[in-house]
């Protein structure tokens, strides 16, 4: 599995980008086509603006989802990189409670 990459399309009269988690620029593209025929919002090609690209960082990267907070730990640790942030934070806590002892 290669390193997922957050792409990010901005459209004119939108004011959050739509982000696809994808491994490449074509999956993504295709993520994007698929939700274009699946929602009713306008996503068309020619209000498209800009794409950035970004790589999300450990315990920096975070989304919510479901009412929920989530943090980045990366592919090695779950099944799709993301950790409620509050169990996170507790292992966080752990590891400073060992480094100290």
């Amino acid at each position: 599995m290669g390193k997922i990459r957050f792409y990010k399309y901005y459209f004119t009269g939108k004011d959050k980008p739509v982000i696809m988690e994808a491994e490449d620029r074509i999956t993504a593209d295709k993520m994007m086509q698929q939700l274009k025929q699946n929602t009713t919002a306008n996503l068309s090609a020619k209000d498209l603006i800009d794409i950035r690209v970004e790589t999300p960082i450990v315990g920096i990267s975070k989304r919510k989802r479901h009412n929920q907070d989530y943090v980045w730990v990366g592919n090695e640790f779950t099944s799709d990189g993301w950790l409620l942030q509050s169990e996170y934070d507790e292992i966080q806590k752990l590891k400073n409670n060992n480094k100290n002892n």
